[in-house]
């Protein structure tokens, strides 16, 4: 048995409200809020921290990317320096198996034009999918052909699983074009 006021904290006040503390497992805040108050002013949390490009010294999205995003697109990034839409498919093929760079690429093009589905309208995931394939198209084909607005069509996960199998008809999309909008290379 304790005996009363053995371990009472009544001459103890809170650090931040200086209130009283009531209970006997209070030893600095009366509170969880007035400690996180003074433990947030004394241990500030981490920053985000943000790289530059050491080709045009502009912020990238994270400290360790070294090159950011417009660099990229020009090819930069590249050790030969030639730009990546020049470049033909079996060129890209070499360098990296199938066809991850040309996706990449299209989706670093076009990330900003639409955020809904042409088909359904759905706008929490968008995915670009190409109208023709890529296997489809010749090894000297250019990859700003593959990747040209016309190729593009915007659909939600669903309509992409359709399209890709064949349920929904390609017919349907020759009318849906990505033309109208505004293409992300036409303001350089």
């Amino acid at each position: 048995m304790l005996r009363p006021n053995a371990c009472s904290n009544t001459h103890r006040k809170c650090l931040c409200c200086n209130q009283f503390l009531k209970s006997r497992y209070q030893n600095k805040f009366c509170s969880t809020s007035c400690a996180a108050k003074i433990n947030n002013k004394l241990y500030i949390k981490r920053k985000k921290l943000y790289g530059t490009c050491i080709h045009c010294s502009k912020p990238t999205d994270l400290k360790r990317i070294k090159t950011c995003n417009d660099c990229i697109e020009m090819g930069k990034h590249k050790k030969c320096g030639c730009n990546f839409k020049d470049l033909t498919l079996k060129q890209v093929l070499m360098r990296k198996g199938r066809y991850a760079a040309i996706r990449e690429h299209s989706l670093r093009l076009y990330r900003k034009i639409s955020k809904s589905c042409m088909v359904c309208g759905y706008n929490k995931h968008v995915e670009i999918c190409h109208k023709k394939p890529i296997y489809k198209f010749s090894l000297n084909t250019r990859v700003e052909k593959i990747n040209d607005i016309q190729n593009i069509i915007f659909l939600c996960p669903n309509c992409h699983w359709e399209f890709d199998k064949g349920i929904l008809p390609p017919s349907r999309f020759e009318r849906l074009s990505c033309s109208n909008l505004e293409h992300p290379c036409n303001g350089r």
